[in-house]
């Protein structure tokens, strides 16, 4: 088993610095599990359309040729640029830029292939604790312990976001 994470936009702060409050190794250790950092891995290229436009992205190689079974575990919460982070968002983890805030014009488009590229095989949604508003830098924390799952990231998408009253237009 293994938790991966990217650096965050603008070198603000590496994944192992954002898990050290979450106690994330500590977790991985129990679990045998390993905690790697998809920044400097060697990337690939995967480049398809996604919503009638040609998407380019560069992706840690083993996750797209040494994994099994994908997992996706976003946490339930509103976004600034995407309205929700949700499954398919969440994804945008994966990838190893950190410059990746610059990329967020393209945040419609890229996801959907990261999802492709991926297929999450489990999507399981935290939302014991979600955030609401201007998130996820502003946003305000709101208990409702809800916690689903499902075998499709849209399926999954759909499902929270009816729930958090977002619509799809």
């Amino acid at each position: 088993m293994i938790v991966g994470e990217s650096d965050e936009g603008s070198h603000s702060f590496t994944p192992s610095q954002s898990f050290e409050g979450l106690c994330t190794h500590e977790i991985c250790s129990g679990m045998n599990a390993e905690f790697v950092n998809l920044q400097g891995l060697q990337l690939v290229s995967v480049e398809d359309t996604a919503d009638g436009r040609r998407v380019k992205v560069e992706l840690p190689k083993f996750l797209l040729e040494d994994i099994n079974c994908f997992i996706s575990v976003p946490v339930l919460k509103m976004h600034a640029m995407t309205t929700v982070t949700n499954s398919i968002k969440n994804l945008w983890g994966c990838y190893p830029d950190t410059m990746g805030c610059l990329h967020h014009k393209n945040v419609s488009h890229r996801p959907a292939l990261l999802t492709w590229a991926f297929d999450p095989r489990i999507v399981p949604v935290d939302g014991t604790l979600a955030l609401n508003g201007y998130g996820p830098t502003y946003g305000v924390p709101r208990r409702t312990n809800l916690i689903s799952a499902s075998s499709s990231p849209v399926a999954a998408d759909s499902l929270t976001s009816s729930i958090m009253e977002i619509s799809a237009s």
